[in-house]
């Protein structure tokens, strides 16, 4: 059976989703790896799945349920520059090593990372994107919170660019408090 490696967004939520599929394939007699950060392990571990850790330098065990120090300003910063720590870390020997250490025959690769089909594929393991979330672009489309239609959008495209603009600036509070949030796990898993 194939060797079969989850890269999710390191979220429990994003990993919870993942879960029922994750399952299956074990059910099927396919090994499981989850490859992300520390903090999941003990999640990913409960559900019977092996763990390859990933981006240790840029989120050490307990990074995702502690705060920074300092202000606002300092903490985007902060976010700023492990995010580009992270970019590196793609290029390094160090993800090669961990992630052919189980000679995968398949990525299965959260779109929130997408960037890490491509990293798979540069090592010769093919992958492909999931998504744990509807999204939220416009693509021709209104947003579900929309009164708006897909036909009505289509012949009115400024209410489309304006039903977006609304959708952008309600999430964008939230998107800046998910990077500096205080602590703690705010999902519970099932399954």
């Amino acid at each position: 059976m194939a060797n079969i490696v989850f890269f999710v967004f390191p979220e429990e939520g994003h990993a919870c989703a993942s879960f029922g599929i994750a399952s299956r394939l074990a059910r099927r007699g396919h090994r499981i790896y989850y490859a992300t950060v520390a903090d999941l392990e003990p999640l990913v571990r409960r559900q019977g799945f092996g763990f390859i850790p990933i981006l240790d330098e840029q989120f050490p065990r307990g990074a995702l349920a502690a705060p920074g120090p300092g202000s606002l300003l300092s903490r985007l910063r902060e976010e700023r520059a492990r995010t580009r720590s992270a970019a590196r870390y793609w290029f390094g020997e160090q993800i090669r090593e961990r992630l052919l250490s189980v000679q995968p025959d398949l990525a299965i690769v959260d779109y929130m990372v997408g960037h890490i089909a491509l990293v798979a594929r540069r090592f010769g393991v093919p992958a492909i994107l999931t998504g744990a979330t509807l999204p939220q672009t416009g693509d021709g489309l209104p947003p579900l919170t929309s009164a708006l239609t897909p036909e009505a959008a289509s012949r009115h495209p400024l209410s489309l660019w304006r039903a977006w603009a609304v959708v952008r600036a309600r999430a964008f509070p939230q998107d800046v408090w998910m990077r500096v949030r205080p602590s703690g796990p705010h999902w519970i898993c099932r399954s």
